[in-house]
């Protein structure tokens, strides 16, 4: 049921005083400071602090970023005559290479027509179809270079992983034309390796490998044979065969006056030093340093002229490394390290990091100064070297990782890191503390500066970020407040990034209230919180029409702002602001946007107090707040009017603005409160407006319990409704705050609270439809959790105190049924007879029959049980519920002690289940098996009152009438397995098992005739035996059929154990007990109570199932697994000699 609404429109009618609103109302902040143009010093040209100061290591201040930042510098005459240059010269190029082009199709076109005409066996042919597969080489390889360059030009997103690979098929195709037909052509070892190169660059080193070796074998002479080595070598060396690898490159030594002499050298002495033989590698790596030396006494020139070979060999290492692109600088490192110089080592890495620059292989330097950087991390210059991998990282066009760079360089050589506890000069971390804040501050500012003139947004964005980084390592640097500033500008020109920019103004205004940039701070401050604002009342405005509003940024953390906007405040302070932060972000509530532009304003208003549109500017902001419904900054602002300008002419309209903000934002507490603040405030001291404050605080009681419900504040909520019934018990809404009252106690989980409130909505308003509602829900509350009686007593409430309600003839039914359930008798009773007195033609008043027959049984009022279920029979047309009712009166009336009674309206259930059996549900199936299963039973009663013992005379008679009586049972018996009941089933095959065990039993125990001798008394017995042995066969089969036909429907109960046990009586060889087998037959578990219906509250009847037809006492399901799932059936000879075996025990016992 849908709670009402308490509290109506709050109207405050405006005074002479209100101001316009609406399109009238504009933000006096909109229109911000002018953008500042950054400051570049003109001495900030290096950002390691000089121009042209070179440390060991570090390279020259004249930077890559120096150079790139001075080129892009105007430059008219210079840039000019440059780029007329660059037009000329590409010009000429492409003139240059289309004329090549021009040349080499014609060439094509002349070749390729010889060979079309001329026979194969010419002289020419060999070198015309050389000539022709190189050209055809030439222009593979150059629409190769096309195809690559247009598949690198497409982002790496969208084109494809695979790059094109070089066609040689047409220059392959000839190559191999000549090696076919032309085996005595004196360049027959070249074109095996022109055709070994093409194979090479198409990616089938195989096929190259293979005419390499080729050219070994059938050209030992041939000038290819070092090259033939090195490219076996290297195939080999790239598979790590390094011993393979080294025979190559020792056939390629052989040939001292090769290009590849000095490269072979070298990677011998790699291939050593990875096969552990430093000794020789070593050797031959000095052999790589001493190329060129001369032998026996030098002169001082010839030893200088040696040091230059020297120097000259280490270069020639460094060019072989950087030429071989597989080279890693660690690689030169472990070499150098195995032939013992790491003395120079460094020396090494970082002029081959320079080098690396220098080829603009920005990459590979990185990871030399990175080297360096693990090897040497206490170094005094390794911030020189960190800052030069940022520079490296710009020069690659990654701003994001030099930004990345920047930022390791600063949070790992300032104060506090290891790097610094390891510095024993101070002057090296002073200087490098300037080094890196200058360096990072002139390369924010820069990038500053060069965005501002080029308009590059992607400056822009790195400029910010490094401003950032700056801010957190040096918040109170001496260049902090410009720097926060110009961040603040960036995000707000450039990035429209509002909410930090407001931030990053508000902090810089706090920093220094007298700064040159404050005023320009606060107003761009308050327009960008103003525009952060306006973005979340579009959120709010298409929250509230149900659109999906676009998504609210994401606000990055500024750790510097947070702590400078808490600065004096308590941690517990700082604690709850972090644990009301997401509330505050509902755009259309308050958020922390709106308390940041309170603080903007309120900051301006302290540091220009002498401005005279102060008031204006108050209340303005207020307003825009006001008019889009955004209240809790609305009244900040209003109350900041009020208490600062007291005597403005706004202060009457901001109180009043302040009372409709609370009304609009359904503030009921506020809206009393406030009322009768303003009740003593002289603006307030008309007598309309004395009327208007108590008319607010009368209703705001009222509402407040609504408010606190939507809060799911239950309890309070519960409170204030009682509170309002209670306070104004003549108001038209106090039933409903009664029973509102009852459903927040409810929803607070105060179910005493709940029945007290529903129970003064009844006693208080008797008759109403709102008491009806509250009765019916106080008993579908205590339904709910299974308080049977307290539920019955409410619904007994509606009957009595709403007796024409729309669910009175429900209510009276459920409160008879619960109190059954509940096992209330008399109550059940008394609702019963109620329920047929004013109902009794209702569809339901056969079943209430039922119920209060069920009551009276309850009662162990047996006679008027047995009485009112013969009512229930004449009514009722369901042959299944007759059966049920008269097997239930036949109960009570055993209980009463009326035992033809309870044979009869046995033997009427059962020729009714008989005449109707095709027309059984599972409830008749079950009663008519009971009703049958008790006759039998009755029977049985009989057979087993009949003693065999006694006169002689008598005994014929006494079995007769035995053997009668047993076959009757055994017959009632088999007719309840008939109604396949599966409970009764067994327990009927146990009770025919039983019956024929009693009656051999009763036979053995009969007392031997007096004055027999011992033979006779043996033939005596074995001819008993022989009567009574059948006996036992027919029990034996008994119990074995229920027992069978119990582990067929899975059904284990008290008879289950007890056919077993009989089992095990008539034959412990095949039944042994089961304890001794280490199993037992227990009843199944309960069937757990069902859980409560919802409310009873019946609609149209449901069409009944069988299922639901079922009687609560259905058969137990299995609760555990029988111990032996089946068991072998024995023999008749074994039962048989069973039998004898237990009468020969019992003899000798007796």
């Amino acid at each position: 049921m849908k709670r009402w609404i308490v509290a109506g429109a709050l109207l405050l009618a405006p005074t002479a005083h209100a101001q316009p609103r609406g399109a009238d109302i504009e933000g006096r902040f909109q229109d911000p400071a002018e953008e500042r143009r950054i400051e570049l010093d003109a001495g900030d040209v290096d950002e390691a602090g000089g121009t042209t100061r070179t440390r060991a290591g570090g390279g020259t201040g004249d930077s890559l970023e120096d150079r790139l930042y001075l080129r892009e510098r105007p430059d008219a005459l210079g840039d000019a005559a440059r780029q007329f240059q660059d037009q000329q010269l590409e010009t000429l190029l492409r003139e240059r290479e289309q004329l090549l082009v021009q040349r080499r199709q014609t060439a094509i076109q002349l070749l390729e027509e010889f060979i079309r005409e001329e026979p194969e066996d010419a002289a020419e042919m060999p070198d015309a179809l050389l000539r022709l597969a190189e050209l055809r080489w030439e222009q593979a390889r150059a629409d190769y270079l096309v195809a690559f360059e247009a598949w690198n030009a497409v982002p790496v997103e969208n084109r494809s992983a695979d790059s094109p690979r070089p066609d040689y098929t047409v220059s392959v195709a000839l190559y191999d034309r000549i090696l076919e037909n032309h085996r005595s052509y004196d360049r027959y070892d070249f074109v095996m390796y022109m055709k070994a190169f093409a194979m090479t660059e198409a990616g089938r080193p195989d096929i190259a490998l293979e005419l390499y070796r080729r050219i070994l074998a059938e050209f030992p002479e041939s000038r290819f044979v070092p090259d033939a080595h090195m490219a076996l070598a290297e195939a080999e060396f790239a598979e790590a065969n390094f011993a393979g690898a080294l025979a190559r490159y020792d056939q390629v030594l052989r040939y001292r006056e090769s290009e590849l002499y000095g490269l072979a050298l070298f990677k011998s002495a790699w291939c050593l030093w990875r096969m552990n033989q430093t000794t020789e590698s070593a050797t031959r790596f000095r052999r790589v340093l001493d190329l060129g030396r001369g032998r026996g006494r030098v002169s001082a020139d010839q030893r200088q002229r040696l040091r230059e070979l020297q120097s000259e060999a280490l270069e020639y290492l460094i060019q072989v490394f950087t030429e071989d692109e597989s080279n890693t600088a660690q690689d030169l490192f472990t070499f150098l390290e195995e032939i013992g110089g790491e003395r120079y080592a460094d020396r090494v890495l970082v002029r081959l990091a320079a080098r690396f620059y220098e080829q603009d292989r920005w990459d590979n330097g990185i990871e030399a100064y990175n080297l360096v950087l693990e090897r040497t991390p206490s170094d005094e210059r390794a911030p020189r070297w960190q800052l030069q991998i940022a520079r490296g990282r710009a020069a690659l066009g990654e701003p994001d990782a030099a930004v990345a760079a920047l930022d390791e360089l600063a949070g790992t050589y300032l104060e506090g890191s290891n790097w610094v506890s390891q510095q024993s000069d101070p002057e090296v971390v002073a200087d490098t503390r300037e080094m890196i804040e200058r360096a990072i501050r002139v390369r924010a500012m820069r990038w500053h500066d060069l965005a501002q003139r080029e308009n590059q947004d992607r400056l822009f964005e790195r400029a910010e970020e490094l401003y950032g980084i700056y801010l957190e390592h040096f918040p109170d640097g001496e260049q902090s407040y410009d720097l926060r500033f110009y961040r603040a500008e960036i995000l707000f020109h450039r990035l429209e990034r509002y909410d930090e920019a407001g931030q990053n103004y508000l902090v810089a205004a706090q920093q220094d209230p007298q700064g040159r940039y404050t005023r320009d701070s606060l107003y761009n401050a308050i327009g960008a919180f103003e525009r952060v604002r306006e973005a979340q009342l579009q959120r709010c405005t298409a929250q509230r029409s149900g659109q999906a509003p676009a998504p609210a940024p994401a606000p990055e953390e500024d750790a510097e702002t947070e702590d400078a906007e808490t600065d004096g405040e308590e941690a517990s302070d700082d604690e709850a602001e972090a644990e009301d932060a997401p509330a505050a972000q509902d755009p259309c509530g308050e958020t922390e946007n709106d308390v940041r532009f309170s603080s903007a304003i309120e900051l301006y208003v302290e540091l220009f107090p002498d401005d005279p549109d102060l008031p204006e500017i108050l209340f303005r902001q207020g307003q825009l707040y006001y008019d889009r419904e955004i209240y809790d900054p609305a009244v900040r602002l209003f109350g900041q009017l009020l208490e600062r300008f007291p005597n403005s002419p706004y202060a009457v309209t901001a109180g009043e603005r302040i009372l409709e903000s609370f009304n609009r934002a359904r503030d009921y507490q506020n809206i009393e409160t406030w009322a009768r603040r303003l009740k003593d405030s002289p603006a307030f001291q008309t007598e309309e407006s004395q009327r208007r404050l108590d008319t607010l605080i009368l209703t705001a009681v009222f509402a407040t319990g609504e408010q606190l419900a939507q809060r799911g504040e239950h309890e309070d909520a519960a409170t204030a409704y009682l509170r309002a019934a209670r306070e104004f018990p003549r108001d038209d809404r106090a039933p409903q705050a009664y029973f509102n009252a009852g459903l927040e106690y409810q929803a607070a989980g105060n179910l005493g609270g709940a029945s007290s409130a529903y129970d003064q909505l009844i006693q208080t308003h008797p008759g109403t439809e709102i008491g009806a509602r509250g009765a019916w829900n106080g008993a579908q509350m205590y339904e709910s959790i299974a308080q049977f009686s307290d539920a019955a007593r409410f619904y007994e409430s509606y009957a009595e105190s709403f007796p024409n309600g729309t669910q009175a003839e429900d209510a009276l039914y459920n409160a008879t049924l619960l109190r059954v359930t509940a096992g209330d008798s008399g109550p059940a009773v008394q609702n019963g007879e109620r329920f047929l007195e004013r109902f009794g033609r209702s569809d339901d008043a056969t079943e209430v029959t039922f119920l209060i027959a069920q009551a009276h049984a309850n009662a162990e009022n047996w006679n008027e049980a047995a009485q009112v279920y013969q009512r229930f029979i004449r009514r009722t047309r369901d042959s299944n519920r007759q059966i049920e009712a008269h097997t239930r009166m036949a109960e009570a009336l055993t209980r009463g002690g009326d035992t033809s009674g309870a044979s009869n309206a046995l033997n009427q259930a059962v020729r009714l289940a008989r005449r109707r059996r095709n027309q059984l549900n599972e409830t008749g199936l079950y009663y008519a098996a009971q009703a049958r299963f008790r006759q039998a039973e009755q029977i049985l009663a009989e057979y087993e009152a009949i003693q065999i013992a006694g006169p002689m005379d008598s005994l014929r008679q006494r079995l007769e009438r035995k053997s009668e009586l047993l076959r009757r049972a055994a017959e009632a018996f088999a007719d309840v397995v008939q109604f396949q009941v599966a409970e009764y089933v067994t327990a009927a095959l146990f009770q025919i098992g039983r019956s024929y065990e009693l009656y051999a039993e009763g036979l053995r125990d009969t007392p031997t005739p007096e004055g027999l001798s011992e033979e006779e008394e043996m033939a005596y017995f074995d001819q008993l035996s022989s009567f009574v042995i059948p006996i036992e066969e027919r029990a034996l089969e008994a119990y074995e059929g229920g027992y069978q036909t119990a582990l067929e429907l899975r059904i284990f109960n008290r008879w289950t154990a007890q056919l077993r046990e009989g089992l095990t009586r008539l034959n412990d060889v095949q039944y042994p007990p089961l304890r001794e087998m280490g199993g037992d037959i227990t009843d199944a578990a309960a069937i757990p109570i069902p859980p409560p219906l919802d409310g009873l509250r019946r609609g149209e009847p449901e069409a009944e199932t069988p299922e639901a037809a079922a009687p609560a006492a259905t058969p137990a399901a299995a609760s555990e697994e029988a111990p032996e799932a089946e068991e072998a059936q024995p023999s008749a000879a074994e039962r048989r000699r069973a039998r004898r075996r237990r009468a020969r025990q019992r003899r000798r016992r007796r």
